[in-house]
């Protein structure tokens, strides 16, 4: 009976250290810097990374996985162009069973 209750006694140690800490280190954003952040037209750079995968199709016994990497570079006026530009870059890798022809 000593084991469990020391067992349940360092559980809700670490519990409460887990819950403390986390908002101990909890950091709060403005309402400018959560628009700018949900904005998909903020001149800002990013990189993302999205993967759909299928472990199998209905049916059969393939599978796929589509992964995405995507990329916008804003870009300031320049020559012909008076106004800011945003390039946008889309690369995807798709991979699949082995099917045959």
């Amino acid at each position: 009976m000593l084991g469990q209750r020391s067992l349940f006694n360092f559980f809700l140690t670490v519990l409460a250290a887990a819950i403390f800490s986390g908002k101990a280190l909890a950091q709060h954003a403005s309402a400018e810097e959560a628009n700018k952040s949900n904005n998909p037209l903020n001149p800002a750079p990013g990189l993302n990374f999205q993967d759909y995968y299928t472990p199998d199709i209905y049916g059969s016994d393939k599978y796929t996985n589509d992964f995405l990497i995507r990329g916008a570079l804003p870009m300031a006026p320049v020559g012909p162009v008076p106004v800011p530009q945003l390039i946008r870059v889309i690369t995807p890798v798709t991979t699949s069973g082995d099917h045959d022809v």
